[in-house]
């Protein structure tokens, strides 16, 4: 499974939110997400509490996993079913889910 190598923060996500500021401007995130990977979940983890921090610039995110047409889809956010149990991945779990650990800290 490929790796992820960045949280963008200083490449990308603080220049916007400093352009944003100055222009009084919001954005919203409307695709972001990795692979189920310790990389991809330290970065995104990283990128998702960064843009929490700076809410009033970055509106929210949305975790783009492409829908479940191919679930072994490297980027797949699809949750898994187990008789009457979902069980969200382990980057869903981390860094996008509604009550993910540290995000508004």
């Amino acid at each position: 499974m490929p790796e992820c190598v960045t949280n963008n923060i200083d490449e990308a996500w603080a220049p916007l939110a400093q352009w944003l500021r100055c222009n009084g401007r919001q954005a919203f995130n409307t695709e972001t997400g990795g692979g189920n990977t310790a990389s991809c979940q330290q970065f995104l983890c990283e990128q998702t509490k960064f843009q929490a921090q700076n809410s009033d610039v970055f509106l929210g995110y949305v975790g783009w996993s492409a829908g479940n047409f191919d679930p072994s889809y490297v980027l797949s956010e699809v949750p898994t079913n187990t008789g009457s149990t979902w069980t969200d991945t382990s980057l869903t779990k981390a860094c996008l889910a509604p009550n993910m650990v540290g995000a508004l800290a």
